[in-house]
């Protein structure tokens, strides 16, 4: 906490000393790492294929054939939530994409998949092109 600057106006709720206070019990419990609250996951993933973004776990649920069938995503709850409140767990099944990654940005609401694409379907001097039509 050396040198930090508030953000806020010192006048603003809740006062300054209520925000250094919380501040110190927060880098107390990591310098100990006392949890102040746990969750588990129903089940662990198939693959080491995860990301982990702004409160959101997505990680592979499903891998077949070297492709990912689909990704079950998991909001975890912040410190500060209620210990009986419901987290968001969703799944996002690909279909028939030959989805080989991703990556995600839950804050924009961005889901990046990298999926393989056949050959005839991609122009030679562009990896991201569409399918040709077939005219």
């Amino acid at each position: 906490m050396h040198r930090m600057v508030s953000a806020l106006p010192l006048s603003s709720d809740p006062p300054l000393a209520s925000r250094l206070e919380t501040l110190r019990k927060r880098e107390d419990a990591w310098k100990r790492l006392e949890w102040k609250r746990r969750c588990a996951l129903d089940r662990m993933p198939s693959t080491q294929i995860y990301e982990f973004a702004n409160g959101v776990f997505g990680y592979v649920s499903s891998y077949e054939e070297e492709c990912i069938k689909s990704i079950d995503f998991f909001e975890l709850p912040s410190a500060d939530s209620a210990s009986g409140e419901v987290t968001r767990a969703w799944t996002h099944r690909m279909g028939d994409l030959a989805v080989v990654n991703f990556a995600m940005d839950p804050v924009q609401d961005l889901l990046v998949l990298v999926a393989t694409a056949l050959e005839e379907c991609v122009r030679p001097s562009f990896v991201f092109s569409a399918c040709r039509s077939k005219s």
